[in-house]
């Protein structure tokens, strides 16, 4: 499943607003980067994105959003579902209804309202899908197969990391109450710690059993220890072995590193697991409280992704996160698109989920092409507005700060003044030369120049 495209009429801070979510040919993007100044709904398409796509088919946003009863919204989305695509329309009073032609350029929403109640929705009525029990049934039964969605909202002033010292708080015993089913909807942040706790050590305590499982097959009885355990971890990968490689591309620049040596599996119910970050060059262990705000936030948050996606076969996935910039030093942040994108692979080392991100960040939002920078800005009536991006992956921040965040000027202050004195100073050396110290205006304009490359 993917979302293709988005109209918002009287919600929120959105007047009318219609976002599409494809590429030049029509494709679904694979991932989609929110851009806009404080206060032009960034978050709030997060959210509502995940509502959608957790109740496409019985959507209420009232208690979501905390909507008073006078707030008269309306939205249409666009899902691609097995190969067909359904555009859905919802409102503040009628019932989720599935539609068979676009209707984001429908202009009079309340006269399409009363269309609707006037047909009755009735199956024979062309212009809506004509069976969608059965289109709600395929969906639940994608659900429990292959589905996963994870929404990773912005760190809050709340932040329960900090609270860990040498691992989360929780015990093989919560652990195996996974047993049944691994999550499909997921939220990550500092509050679902816990859960990716959980999570690891289920799935360290499911490979044993597949271990022992693997041994005791008759075709396997006569193979020596050696031999079982070169077969067996050639296709049985080990959830921490992954963690590690995804967490040491951002430890390593911290001169940090996972310490797998050292990890304490849990053999009793009420045992924990214990895995260590150490420095690198001393080999000196650090508990998870000792470790940067930036660094310690975004390990549990991509490690919590990357153990949701381990050793699944997800072929629709949904990964939407809210400023993965936070306190992080802009050397983490120059490839951490690529970082999420590994993340998401799933056991075939196939990425089928479409990625949103919302971010105050040139660095981030320079990783995304234009197409894929979604632009929110106030208009003149005090509703935002949107647009593509204009700047190419991999542009210098500058100029993404200038044509995608709407920046006119990128220098503080002080830079601006040093700039006008560096302009008028090369003209004060060519149209009055003669009557100025050549040297000393010079000296000047090299000195500005030094400091400031301009």
């Amino acid at each position: 499943m993917q979302l293709l495209a988005l109209r918002l009429i009287n919600f929120k801070q959105f007047k009318d607003v219609y976002i599409d979510f494809v590429d030049k040919d029509g494709s679904a993007l694979e991932k989609v980067c929110f851009i806009g100044r404080n206060g032009t709904g960034k978050s709030t398409l997060l959210k509502l994105i995940d509502s959608i796509l957790k109740e496409p088919f019985s959507l209420n946003l009232r208690e979501t959003f905390s909507l008073s009863s006078d707030e008269k919204y309306a939205l249409i989305y666009s899902l691609k579902f097995k190969d067909q695509v359904y555009h859905i329309f919802n409102d503040f009073q009628t019932a989720s209804c599935v539609y068979n032609n676009k209707i984001e350029s429908v202009d009079n929403w309340q006269q399409y309202l009363l269309s609707i109640k006037e047909s009755g929705i009735r199956k024979d009525c062309p212009e809506f899908f004509a069976d969608t029990d059965s289109l709600v049934d395929s969906y639940f039964e994608m659900i429990e197969k292959e589905f996963l969605q994870i929404y990773s909202p912005a760190e809050s002033y709340n932040n329960e990391y900090l609270k860990i010292e040498d691992a989360p708080d929780t015990s093989l015993g919560d652990a195996l109450a996974l047993k049944e089913k691994l999550p499909v909807y997921v939220q990550v942040d500092s509050s679902t710690v816990k859960e990716f706790w959980n999570v690891l050590i289920y799935l360290i305590r499911e490979r044993e059993s597949q271990r022992s499982e693997f041994e005791n097959r008759d075709e396997n009885l006569e193979k020596t220890k050696k031999e079982l355990i070169k077969l067996f971890d050639s296709e049985n990968p080990k959830i921490l072995d992954r963690i590690a490689t995804i967490w040491n591309k951002i430890l390593d620049k911290a001169g940090l590193e996972f310490d797998l040596s050292n990890v304490n599996n849990p053999i009793q119910k009420t045992d924990n697991l214990k895995a260590s970050i150490k420095l690198k060059n001393s080999g000196k262990v650090l508990k998870y409280n000792e470790l940067s705000t930036g660094i310690r936030n975004f390990i549990f948050r991509i490690g919590h992704i990357c153990s949701l996606y381990f050793n699944r076969q997800i072929e629709s996935g949904f990964l939407l996160i809210d400023e993965p910039e936070n306190s992080l030093y802009p050397d983490f942040l120059i490839d951490i698109l690529d970082l999420y994108l590994d993340a998401v692979k799933d056991k075939r080392d196939k990425n089928n989920t479409q990625l949103f991100m919302a971010t105050h960040s040139p660095l981030v939002a320079g990783q995304f092409e234009p197409e894929e920078k979604i632009i929110l800005d106030w208009n003149n009536n005090g509703f935002v507005d949107v647009r593509k991006g204009k700047s190419p992956a991999g542009d210098d921040p500058n100029d993404v700060l200038k044509e995608d965040f709407g920046l006119s000027e990128v220098l503080g202050k002080k830079g601006i003044e040093m700039w006008q004195r560096f302009v008028t100073l090369k003209q004060q050396l060519v149209s009055d030369s003669n009557g100025i110290d050549q040297q000393s205006v010079i000296d000047e304009i090299v000195k500005i120049q030094e400091l400031y490359k301009f």
